[in-house]
């Protein structure tokens, strides 16, 4: 015989309400400060096991609570044992869990997945594709919006082949690959992706200083960002620059845009300091703003109005290679023409990034959907996203995603990372096989 906590009365068996106050049982016998999350990863996997779905289903809900919300200490294999468990439960039907219920739960655990192992991203691919199977997704690319950004209505910015063909006025036609190490557009990408890793971190911090933001807050991002490791390069260098600049002013107001909050006054602050920032650093305050807000455009949300915030910023990238181009074709001098290509690639490999990172994002609101998935993290790739690149490099590496082993053409995506000197396992992985010919996805046998 049982007793409610709450009206006292007895009840037999295991109900999962209180026959007389309604009061859910089993969630008052399991959120206790005696349950901890592992002990509550374990309890929720020992009753599925025995059958008991849905009291499972309400032990996994509070374990889950406990690291999302709670913030409590837990360790990547048992966080990946609970949510997949709890995806289990919902793919199979067997408890009562709501479409936003999962689909938080897998995001926090792709968000948990950045910086890890590769295996936990294959897990949650598996997982994305369990859940997908009950998910109402049949028209979800509709539902959701999921096309490439530069195909919405309101996008009129020149597309990258026009950017990047031979000009008709220097006859110079850029070269992306000409940009070392990871675009400025790219990193904040990374930021992008990792902002709550990056919010952990810095609410878990008593003060800051610049040792710290090169020593721990850029690594959290992307391994080319970690000078101790890979050494100094210019995007990590102006990443450490510009994150210091904004943590001493307007980071609150950039948190803001990054965890999807718009606000005016809050990209109007963003914009002057990127503008101050670029001025300490002669950096172009054009290409600064625009790789500050690149990741946002893909927000079906807020998308529009990021466009509309970003015109005068990426307008007057576009006029600057245009002036550049005439300058060049008036140059006489070699080393000085070299300076200015140099230039111009630099300025079109991250207006090419800005589609890129579009692209990239695209592809990971995709994940339930192979094709669009491989198409959007191609031309990602080929717009200079790293971890595109990678990506495409795993398909065709391991055999993944519905691609046949071909390490050939891994090794074409790893060209495009190894070419740019941009730290990277999987591309070490590639051009670590002797002998491997590179082979060019698409292209006639």
């Amino acid at each position: 015989m049982g007793r409610c906590r709450n009206c006292h009365t007895h009840f037999w068996g295991n109900p999962h309400f209180c026959p007389s106050c309604k009061t859910d049982l089993w969630y008052e016998e399991y959120n206790d400060e005696n349950w901890d999350f592992r002990a509550l990863q374990e309890e929720g996997n020992r009753l599925i096991a025995k059958g008991n779905y849905e009291k499972a289903a309400v032990v996994l809900k509070l374990a889950l609570d406990q690291v999302m919300y709670k913030h409590a200490q837990h360790s990547m294999h048992r966080l990946k044992d609970a949510v997949s468990d709890f995806v289990w439960l919902y793919s199979n039907e067997a408890a009562d869990i709501s479409d936003d219920r999962i689909t938080d739960v897998l995001d926090y655990f792709e968000e948990e997945c950045f910086g890890q192992p590769d295996k936990y991203r294959e897990n949650l691919m598996q997982m994305r594709r369990d859940a997908s199977r009950r998910l109402p997704q049949a028209q979800y690319r509709e539902k959701q919006g999921l096309d490439f950004p530069h195909l919405r209505s309101y996008w009129e910015f020149a597309p990258v082949s026009q950017v990047t063909d031979q000009n008709s006025v220097s006859g110079y036609e850029p070269d992306i690959l000409e940009a070392k190490h990871l675009l400025l557009t790219e990193s904040f990408l990374y930021l992008y992706l990792n902002f709550s890793r990056v919010m952990k971190y810095l609410q878990a911090q008593d003060s800051l200083n610049t040792q710290m933001v090169t020593d721990e807050l850029l690594p959290l991002l992307h391994p080319d960002l970690d000078m101790e490791k890979n050494g100094e390069n210019d995007t990590a260098k102006l990443m450490e620059n510009v994150l210091c600049g904004f943590l001493e002013d307007g980071f609150e107001e950039l948190a803001a845009l990054y965890l999807n909050h718009f606000d005016e006054a809050a990209v109007t602050k963003v914009k002057k300091r990127c503008e101050q920032i670029a001025g300490e650093d002669v950096t172009s305050t054009a290409m600064l703003e625009m790789a500050v807000f690149a990741p946002l455009l893909a927000s079906e949300k807020n998308g529009k109005k990021i466009y509309e915030a970003m015109v005068p910023a990426v307008t007057e990238i576009l006029a600057q290679m245009n002036q550049l181009h005439q300058v060049l074709s008036e140059t006489l001098d070699e080393k000085e023409r070299k300076n200015l290509q140099h230039t111009i690639s630099i300025l079109c490999a991250e207006y090419c990034g800005m589609y890129g990172v579009g692209e990239y994002l695209l592809g990971l609101a995709a994940q339930t959907d192979q094709e669009l998935y491989l198409d959007a993290m191609d031309q990602a790739a080929g717009n200079g996203i790293t971890l595109a690149a990678e990506e495409m490099m795993r398909s065709y590496f391991y055999g993944r995603r519905g691609c046949e082993v071909q390490p050939g053409y891994a090794k074409f995506y790893s060209r495009l990372v190894s070419l740019r000197h941009v730290a990277s396992s999987i591309s070490d992985a590639v051009e670590g096989v002797e002998g491997l010919e590179m082979l060019v996805p698409g292209a006639e046998a």
